[in-house]
């Protein structure tokens, strides 16, 4: 197979054409882990200026008169969790995708990288000592969670809270 870099047409064979699909994959996955990173860090204060400005709306004398204030700013900030569970969920499924190329990669070349160790661990809960001896190491059930999955279930919990707070806002605090 050819292979074109700084204007040289080079012969790779299979095996370093899966290395560099390997290395392009990792570089992937950094870039999608800095981007995920990236917009949770913007889901937290985006919400926590919607909170403060929903605190302040709150917090007026005549709160009777801006309780559809209120209302209509918990329903923009549902609406814009909703597009961030999306959002983040689709960064998930695309990570998950490239952490799956990885590992068909890593049989194709017939190694196992830290990365593929790590994902073994999190997804069985245990991690066999690959030299053959007894040795293996477990993790609970909370640490093998994934920080992506998470990182998407924050926004939902912001919309439970909002929805609960605007349906206690409409009862006239009845609730």
């Amino acid at each position: 197979m050819r292979f074109s870099q700084g204007g040289t047409v080079k012969e790779l064979s299979k095996s370093e054409l899966l290395l560099e699909d390997y290395k392009a994959t990792l570089e992937m996955l950094k870039h999608e882990d800095s981007r995920r990173d990236s917009i949770f860090k913007t889901f937290l204060f985006v919400n926590a200026g919607y909170f403060a400005i929903i605190a302040f709306l709150a917090g007026r004398a005549n709160f009777g008169a801006r309780v559809w204030q209120v209302i209509i700013a918990s329903a923009l900030l549902i609406l814009l969790n909703v597009a961030f569970i999306f959002v983040l969920e689709r960064l998930r499924v695309f990570a998950r995708y490239r952490n799956f190329h990885m590992r068909y990669l890593e049989r194709e070349l017939g190694v196992i990288s830290q990365q593929t160790r790590e994902l073994e661990l999190r997804d069985n809960g245990q991690l066999h000592n690959p030299a053959g001896s007894e040795d293996s190491l477990r993790i609970h059930f909370w640490a093998s969670l994934p920080a992506s999955k998470m990182e998407s279930l924050a926004p939902s919990f912001a919309c439970v809270i909002l929805l609960g707070f605007i349906l206690y806002l409409a009862s006239g605090g009845a609730i």
